[in-house]
């Protein structure tokens, strides 16, 4: 009679086979290890390019923001509508508003304005952004 698993009762078959087991486990565990191993390298790699980014990004966030400010210092430093409508008898508050006013609903920089003359006294009411004059 034949039996397919005949096989089993020779010593150098079951010595062989306990070691194919064998060595199937330790690839089994180094397929698995360098599995997690190269999951954690790529991880660590993208974060620190994901920090890397958030810094750059902030960083440039910084610099727009100081630009813009220092774009409107640059462009109101020497401004002579701004002298000749300060100094008039009386504030144009339709010209405050159409300078200053209208550009808080775009850049956000600042919350109202205030005109005052070189000894730093109040030339014109307050303008708050929000609402235009009449």
């Amino acid at each position: 009679m034949f039996t397919a698993f005949g096989w089993r009762k020779i010593p150098s078959a079951r010595t062989l086979s306990i070691m194919i087991f064998l060595a199937g486990l330790g690839l089994t565990a180094s397929v698995i290890s360098l599995l997690y191993l190269s999951q954690h390298l790529i991880a660590s790699k993208s974060n620190e390019i994901d920090q890397q980014r958030s810094v750059l990004s902030v960083e440039g966030a910084v610099q727009t923001s100081v630009n813009r400010v220092l774009s409107l210092v640059l462009d109101n430093a020497i401004w002579d509508d701004a002298v000749t409508q300060t100094y008039a008898p009386s504030l144009d508050q339709k010209w405050l508003y159409d300078s200053w006013g209208s550009g808080f609903k775009i850049n956000n920089l600042y919350d109202g304005t205030f005109v005052l003359d070189d000894i730093i006294v109040s030339c014109g009411a307050p303008f708050r952004a929000g609402a235009a004059p009449d």
